[in-house]
């Protein structure tokens, strides 16, 4: 396998993973009611949006020339800290409301 098929095939796995996690984001969202059940309903679909905008960018890498996927890495490289960056965030919201619900 060549490294540009690598590539999207280790960052397909971690668009799986997502999914997963935004499956999870969703049942705890559902538990959650009022200003904060609205918040974090607004960031599953700003979690969706940035998968897919990932997934289409796999998309493009896949299509690219060989010298242009190259380049484009760095595209996709931003898109997944953005996506990371999201996923932590959301996961304090979480972790913020056990730790006042422990009090």
């Amino acid at each position: 396998m060549n490294k540009r098929k690598e590539y999207v095939a280790r960052k397909n796995l971690e668009l799986d993973k997502l999914k997963s996690e935004l499956e999870e984001f969703k049942l705890k969202a559902a538990g959650t009611s009022g200003a904060l059940r609205a918040k974090l309903d607004e960031q599953v679909r700003e979690l969706r949006k940035l998968r897919e905008e990932a997934g289409e960018r796999l998309e493009r890498v896949l299509e690219a020339s060989e010298h242009a996927w190259e380049e484009m890495k760095d595209d996709v490289e931003h898109t997944w800290k953005a996506i990371r960056h999201s996923v932590n965030y959301f996961k304090s919201h979480f972790n913020e409301r056990d730790d006042s619900a422990r009090k």
